[in-house]
């Protein structure tokens, strides 16, 4: 079974390099960003990017079930 790690501010100095990092390795990585249509191309392909803003209401809100691992 894959895990599946959701990786807050995605394109952030860290987010990055962790968003990079483990999409190498054997899981399924969610990129959570302020703004998805200006992360998207930064992101690698395998890379599930949505809208993720804690001073908003999250439009894309992971199911919290689905995540095993949350990279804050």
């Amino acid at each position: 079974m894959t895990r599946t790690v959701l990786v807050t501010g995605a394109t952030g100095t860290v987010g990055q390099y962790a968003v990079d990092a483990l999409t190498d390795r054997p899981c399924t990585v969610r990129a959570g960003v302020r703004d998805p249509r200006a992360a998207r191309s930064a992101m690698p392909a395998t890379a599930e990017v949505g809208a993720l803003d804690f001073d908003k209401p999250a439009p894309w809100a992971p199911d919290p079930d689905a995540v095993e691992a949350p990279f804050l």
